[in-house]
């Protein structure tokens, strides 16, 4: 073979594998399937199913015995873990998106003079209603749901146990 030859030679090799180079790798490593359109398909709870859920509390509550095996140690962590990404509980501490939750336990609806409540939360404190533990139990199972026109956008504590949790640990903030 002439030099001629093997230059013709590699030369073609050279275009062939640059030309076809994209389809010996779809050879190689599979098909490319094209994603019509980006993203991911998120499913969302239907709202009037959340509605639904937040009525299931029964319209009696024996308050002792659920508070009975409360544990405010773990309510605290239930409250540094969920709400104080919105409340402070210290005392003299500052508001946040939420009020100050220092002394709300059995203290008076919208107790934060410094704070914005809305109209319905300000309208509870008008009619004499106070923080006490069934308040704050049905509050904290579905607040939009309990108290209709709160600004408070928090779905709820969902777990019995937890809810009576956060509620002992509310006590001991006085």
């Amino acid at each position: 073979m002439s030099e001629l030859e093997k230059l013709v030679i590699a030369i073609s090799t050279a275009i062939f594998l640059l030309v076809f180079s994209d389809n010996i790798g779809r050879l190689i490593y599979g098909p490319i399937y094209m994603v019509r359109k980006a993203g991911y398909n998120i499913a969302v709870q239907d709202a009037s199913r959340v509605i639904a859920q937040a009525t299931s509390l029964p319209q009696v509550l024996d308050m002792h015995a659920i508070m009975s095996v409360a544990d405010p140690k773990n309510g605290e962590g239930i409250f540094k873990k969920v709400c104080t990404l919105c409340h402070n509980g210290d005392k003299g501490g500052p508001n946040k998106v939420g009020p100050n939750l220092w002394a709300v336990y059995n203290g008076p609806a919208a107790h934060k003079d410094d704070f914005s409540y809305s109209e319905a939360i300000k309208a509870r404190r008008v009619s004499g209603i106070m923080w006490s533990e069934e308040e704050l139990y049905r509050f904290l199972y579905s607040p939009k749901q309990y108290v209709s026109g709160t600004k408070m956008s928090y779905v709820g504590v969902k777990n019995d146990k937890d809810r009576a949790d956060v509620i002992a640990y509310l006590e001991t903030l006085k």
